[in-house]
């Protein structure tokens, strides 16, 4: 009888390790207070953390395997085909204003940042998405303009007297 003894230690390390990490990467996009998703190259959700849910309104188990299609407004279904070829690319997307659905049907003003998501290989498996709600800031926004032209129009009122 011949056999080889394999000293199996280093690749338990090894493997306990990649698990440490994984855990840690998963507890970091959970705890975040930013929506993150991720996705396949299709576009099915594989990944909806808290923050996510509490923006859109859809719980973890609501989206997980559905379409990511289901929060972006019909006129804006193009988008979602645009992020799909430059991940394909492997490019990223960065800080991409946009709007989105919240279940109730409500718009949400976001940006979004859409990174590759590689396996071991280098294979882009799918994409990662950075979800910022801007609604508060384009409010903000908005009612300095009218500000402005509210005093530009009383200036020029105040001049023709």
């Amino acid at each position: 009888m011949s056999g080889q003894l394999v000293d199996v230690s280093m690749l338990k390390m090894v493997q306990a390790e990649a698990q440490d990490t994984a855990a840690l990467l998963a507890a970091i996009v959970s705890s975040s207070f930013d929506p993150i998703v991720s996705k396949t190259p299709d576009g099915t959700v594989t990944s909806w953390n808290e923050a996510a849910a509490q923006l859109f309104g859809y719980r973890e188990e609501e989206m997980m395997g559905q379409s990511i299609r289901r929060i972006i407004p019909p006129d804006r279904q193009q988008e979602e085909d645009y992020f799909l070829d430059r991940i394909a690319a492997g490019e990223r997307i960065q800080q991409f204003e946009t709007v989105r659905l919240h279940k109730d049907g409500s718009p949400i003003d976001v940006a979004v940042t859409v990174s590759p998501v590689r396996n071991a290989s280098g294979n882009i498996i799918g994409a990662s998405k950075i979800v910022r709600d801007v609604s508060q800031r384009k409010k903000a926004m908005a009612l300095v303009h009218e500000n402005e032209a509210r005093l530009e129009r009383e200036a020029m009122a105040s001049d023709s007297c």
